[in-house]
């Protein structure tokens, strides 16, 4: 295909996504806003819990127009192999737009054909999602497996999302998603290598894919908001973003009663998952706060410590990046992302997957309170990764003309801070 050019005369990417919101959809905007190489289209699945793509929106962020919107007779439940009004729909969206690549960032409520188009694409793996139905790769734990059976332990469950298909359909699926991957021209990226690990430990199919790495940005500056740490107060210990089970949510409502004796603790963007937190002794809440406005809360919070209490392994964290921005060490389970994310003592605290130890880590941090301030210290001359340098990234993995280093900017002023983030 001849190089496209789209809205602005430019070449054109085309984003594929849900529109769940949280960091993802974050990461796609922040993308759009700060890729000055191409413009940027992003077709998005629309449904309910129960039928993920019902209908399909094709916005351009540039403008904050809907261009086009599209409602099934035959909707998506999950993800298919081959659909024929969704690849009508791509055709469609190819001739119009002159789409010369495609970022997809969710297969959630779309259909392989994105890889039958003959255009070449980069798979961006925000969450496990399709290999894994429940997006997690947890049920009780970490997976390490993932058959006919513990997909039915998964069905049945009631922790995280339930697939809606059953575990038959997903195993000829999988089968089917992995040879439209070889057959198609892909870059694989992830935004850590935990995520390449954990997939290759799951099924050694993906042992086939080279994996690039790309560590997400974020649009701040370095700012100090470390609270000191001071001897003779409680600690002050925040908790970032949204704050469902997977984010730790009841694990620290079992430990909260014991944990507020050693710590007090700020729920900042929280939104109502803290609501069983609110108005307790050692508690404090502020519910929600636009993007731009993070910087003057933790101005005013200053924040010891960060808590990073997932029982998923995270992908990446937008949070934990902020607070090392704003100098708050974070103190984080040792899981996922933040497992390989942190050298423990150097630039942050991991604590270990039980439960209790999370009280231990306070206690240790609490009576030796100059580890955190060594730290903070280290982290105010740690440079920050900005949204311009993930872009250049990802030109230079398709050895295209990288854009220039952008400033970092307010971007997502209207955008809640409810995300995971």
């Amino acid at each position: 295909m001849n190089p496209s050019h789209g809205l602005s005369g430019q070449p054109t990417n085309l984003h594929v996504s849900h529109s769940w919101g949280g960091g993802l959809s974050v990461w796609i905007d922040d993308f759009c806003e700060a890729d000055p190489h191409a413009d940027n289209l992003v077709l998005e699945s629309v449904g309910t819990e129960n039928c993920y793509g019902i209908e399909f929106r094709l916005r351009h962020p540039a403008s904050k127009r809907t261009l086009a919107a599209w409602v099934f007779r035959d909707p998506i439940n999950e993800v298919r192999s081959s659909h024929a009004e969704y690849r009508k729909v791509l055709h469609s969206i190819l001739e119009q737009h002159e789409i010369s690549h495609i970022y997809i960032s969710s297969l959630i409520g779309h259909s392989l054909d994105l890889f039958r188009l003959g255009v070449k694409a980069t798979v961006i793996y925000h969450d496990y999602f399709p290999f894994c139905p429940a997006l997690y790769l947890t049920r009780n734990s970490q997976c390490t497996s993932c058959t006919v059976a513990d997909l039915s332990s998964c069905k049945e469950s009631s922790v995280g999302i339930r697939p809606r298909s059953s575990p038959a359909y997903y195993v000829k699926f999988r089968d089917e998603y992995f040879s439209a991957l070889k057959r198609a021209a892909v870059f694989h990226v992830a935004p850590s290598s935990s995520v390449a690990k954990n997939l290759r430990q799951i099924d050694a199919r993906f042992s086939n894919f080279p994996f690039t790495i790309v560590e997400h940005g974020i649009p701040f500056k370095r700012q100090d908001t470390f609270g000191g740490a001071s001897e003779g107060r409680q600690l002050r210990v925040g908790v970032l973003g949204v704050l469902p089970w997977y984010k730790g949510a009841r694990a620290l409502e079992r430990n909260f009663q014991t944990a507020r004796t050693i710590v007090d603790f700020y729920f900042i963007g929280s939104h109502y998952w803290a609501a069983d937190f609110v108005g307790r002794w050692g508690a404090h809440h502020v519910p929600t706060y636009e993007r731009h406005e993070l910087a003057e809360i933790l101005a005013k919070c200053r924040l010891d410590l960060a808590l990073f209490y997932s029982m998923v392994p995270e992908t990446f964290s937008y949070t934990l990046s902020e607070a090392r921005c704003f100098c708050v060490p974070p103190l984080a389970r040792r899981i996922g992302a933040h497992e390989e994310r942190i050298q423990h003592g150097n630039d942050g605290f991991l604590f270990e997957l039980e439960e209790e130890h999370l009280i231990d880590s306070l206690l240790e941090l609490d009576r030796d309170r100059d580890q955190i301030r060594q730290v903070a210290a280290r982290l105010r001359e740690q440079p920050v990764r900005g949204i311009g340098d993930a872009v250049r990234d990802f030109y230079a993995m398709r050895n295209l003309p990288t854009p220039q280093p952008q400033k970092p900017s307010n971007l997502g002023q209207k955008q809640m801070a409810a995300v995971d983030r």
